[in-house]
């Protein structure tokens, strides 16, 4: 029989056999596709790996990936990824295992490139223990690599894809020739020679190659190609890692030469006795504390805690202009708390840390985090308090000084003492930070310019400089993708602007797995594209990393108010402007634009009698009255507008001026007329801001009864990835072409999209 058309690619909230809803991609290897999956029966989300289309209809295929179940279950132990289930769903095999949230072994070098000794022997030796366990159960791996050992957010190691691994007693049982299967690169000379005598010495060579890797940055051999890479190691022995790292002790050393001897009867004989011989070898010193020694600790996720703590916003002592300073580490500590597995809220501005007690029984918290921020000339000095919420006792107390550049360091350092206090007396190991002191003071300062909306160049200006002095740094990357897709000027309303976005956001992402910005910003540049799926995901597990965000909260909020769940948007976008005061500049008038739909004008009319002071609101202050005005029809609140509008003096004008021109009679005149097509046209505009743009011109068309026109800007929004359903289904303005078949559609597809968003975001299906 042939097999059918499909690819096994699968979208999200589809769902498999039944019972497994996608959620997302993992990634792709040799036999299949990871998702990752809800088991619906379960309520648990687990990783989904798909058999790839055409592998599903080859009979030796399928029996190689029923053999994978069967072993991995056999396995049990935490360095060892567990295997669930095991079916098939329309023609195609698929097995259900644990997700494990992290990044693999092979991104962390690709980060790192190498470990410190301490470190890799810390990794080296938890897989060594997960190898043991599985020896024990008559399971070989046989192709053990950095791609397939997995770094978990809360420190475990595992090791996973057992899909050419086999039972040692069936190697007697089949007997005869083998094809050669494994990684060239970390192949053992037997895989090579003798296929069909292995036994689990392979996986004790390749651990043995894995940890030289960590240790040196590179491979004991090289070649220019896979056969040769494979093959040096059958002529040669291995280049002693101290030419490469000079200090490595011999101890180490020795391990090293006795996983990597040619002959595996030479070599050492079990996983179980390299885990001794690596438990054997004695560290050196670890570094301390900042505030003890002066070194940094970085944001890498240390072990898990389970307590809560609010960080509550750091008093600022110095100029007014230095704020920044006080504001990046807040959200310094918030990421670094929340990477080591504390649930961590960014308290609202207005919680005070005057009584911690209180301001932890209203934020629902075990612990609050308080204190103030002292910047002088050159350098800033933190004092932090951690005091319970039920008691009142302090629980930590730490003073850090450092230079400017030091502020995210010293977060990290401080976020070491918090979680020792709360985890009685576990310490992460600290790991140094790469951004020097320049480069941070330069990200602050972006970070501060991009909340202010109408300094955004700015923002990409300073970010820039910042990469440019340290190019791999996940926050700078993220921080940047999200002002350069911010659609507030032609500067970054550009192909090219979207483009940079996705890039430093996808480097971000593969450097930093578990920064939650990082995530935050690709689903913002995949939004301003269109891919609302994608986005919804992304910033999905952005709330899932770090649910006090601001970034995180803002943009969910942002997307949840264009659908049926505005009252969580509204709940998320509230919670963001009082952890960041300053994005009530512009978020709280879409806000007020989803009260209007919800038909809550008296707060609506509250809010807008508040007219604001700064330029960066005033174009949505008036753009969002001038469009109320024409869904209520309201003359007398359209004389209002137009006489505001014209009395008040801002940059940006023209455009809220001309699109109130309909508010007079419905027909503005050539000047305002050609303003309006040629901002709402412009081909710069990202599909995201042409989906904006051909709203309002529909709204506007209706004003003056150009019914099919209107129709046509909305299924122009419908193609640009529109999912406003909020407004397509309760804006008045539009209720002159409910009844056209062309709009019902239109809506179907908007629908679609915007249940999309609110299964990914909140986890539900609520539509009728």
């Amino acid at each position: 029989m042939a097999p059918p058309s499909t690819t096994g690619d699968y979208d999200a909230a589809e769902i498999i056999a039944d019972r497994y809803e996608i959620l997302g991609l993992v990634g792709s290897g040799g036999m299949g596709t990871v998702y990752r999956a809800r088991d619906r029966e379960l309520d648990e989300v687990v990783a989904l790996k798909i058999l790839r289309g055409e592998l599903s209809y080859d009979p030796q295929a399928l029996a190689r990936f029923r053999r994978e179940v069967k072993l991995a279950r056999r396995v049990t132990h935490r360095n060892v990824a567990r295997t669930f289930d095991i079916g098939a769903h329309q023609g195609t095999a698929f097995l259900t295992m644990e997700l494990v949230h992290g990044e693999s072994l092979a991104q962390l070098l690709a980060r790192k490139k190498q470990l410190s000794l301490e470190r890799a022997v810390e990794i080296a030796l938890e897989i060594a223990r997960g190898l043991a366990a599985a020896h024990e159960a008559g399971v070989v791996h046989r192709d053990l690599k950095p791609d397939n050992v997995l770094v978990a957010r809360e420190g475990r190691i595992v090791v996973t894809d057992f899909g050419i691994a086999f039972a040692e007693e069936a190697i007697a049982a089949e007997g005869g020739a083998r094809r050669i299967v494994g990684t060239p690169a970390y192949m053992a000379p037997e895989q090579l020679e003798t296929p069909e005598k292995i036994d689990a010495r392979v996986d004790v060579y390749a651990l043995g190659l894995v940890l030289y890797e960590m240790l040196t940055g590179e491979l004991p051999w090289v070649g220019k190609t896979d056969l040769a890479l494979a093959t040096a190691r059958l002529l040669r022995p291995p280049r002693d890692p101290r030419e490469l790292v000079p200090g490595l002790p011999p101890s180490i050393v020795a391990v090293l030469f006795a996983a990597l001897t040619r002959d595996a009867g030479d070599r050492l004989a079990s996983a179980e006795l390299l885990a001794t011989k690596l438990g054997g070898i004695a560290m050196p010193t670890s570094p301390t504390l900042l505030d003890e020694s002066g070194s940094f600790a970085s944001l890498l996720p240390p072990p898990p805690v389970q307590r809560s703590v609010a960080v509550l916003r750091l008093r600022h002592v110095g100029v007014a202009d230095d704020d920044y300073l006080s504001t990046g580490i807040a959200e310094a500590l918030v990421d670094a708390l929340a990477s080591a597995g504390v649930r961590v809220r960014a308290a609202p501005a207005d919680v005070r840390e005057r009584d911690p007690q209180e301001a932890g029984r209203q934020l629902g918290v075990d612990a609050v985090l308080s204190g103030a921020v002292e910047v002088g000339a050159a350098d800033v000095r933190v004092a932090l308090r951690l005091v319970g919420a039920n008691d009142g006792f302090a629980l930590w107390a730490g003073r850090f000084d450092g230079a400017r550049g030091d502020a995210i360091a010293i977060a990290g350092s401080a976020a070491r003492g918090v979680v020792h206090a709360l985890s009685g007396g576990i310490t992460p190991t600290p790991v140094g930070d790469t951004a020097g002191p320049e480069a941070v003071d330069l990200y602050l300062r972006g970070r501060r310019a991009y909340h202010r909306f109408w300094r955004t160049n700015e923002a990409v200006t300073l970010l820039e400089r910042a990469i440019a002095k340290a190019p791999d740094d996940p926050r700078f990357l993220a921080a940047l993708a999200l002002a350069l897709s911010r659609e507030t000027g032609a500067e970054t309303d550009t192909a090219s602007a979207r483009e940079a976005a996705v890039a430093r956001a996808e480097r971000a992402v593969a450097l930093a797995p578990s920064l939650a910005e990082a995530h935050v910003a690709l689903g913002v540049a995949r939004l301003r594209d269109g891919n609302v799926g994608a986005a919804s995901e992304l910033l999905r597990r952005g709330l899932e990393l770090a649910p006090g965000s601001v970034d995180a909260l803002e943009h969910a909020g942002r997307v949840l108010l264009d659908t049926h769940a505005m009252e969580e948007g509204i709940a998320h976008a509230e919670l963001a402007m009082r952890v960041e005061p300053l994005l009530r500049l512009v978020l709280q008038y879409q806000v007020v634009r989803a009260r209007a739909l919800l038909g809550e004008w008296d707060a609506v009319d509250a809010e807008l009698r508040r007219r604001p002071s700064e330029d960066a609101a005033k174009v949505a202050y008036w753009l969002t009255r001038t469009r109320l005005a024409l869904w209520r029809n309201d003359d007398g609140e359209s004389a209002s507008v137009l006489e505001g509008l014209a009395a008040d003096a801002f940059p940006n004008k023209a455009f809220p001026l001309a699109y109130a021109a309909y508010l007079k009679d419905g027909r503005p005149g050539p000047v305002e007329r050609q303003l309006l097509e040629d901002r709402m046209l412009a081909p710069r505009s990202s599909p995201r801001q042409r989906a904006f743009f051909a709203q309002l011109r529909a709204e506007l068309l209706l004003r003056t009864g150009d019914r099919d026109d209107a129709i046509a800007a909305i299924e122009a929004a419908v193609r640009d990835g529109l999912f406003d359903e909020a407004w397509l289904d309760r804006c008045p303005a539009l209720d002159a072409v409910r009844d056209d078949d062309r709009f019902a559609r239109a809506a179907e597809v908007v629908h679609a999209r915007a249940s999309i968003v609110v299964a990914t975001l909140l986890r539900r299906d609520d539509r009728r």
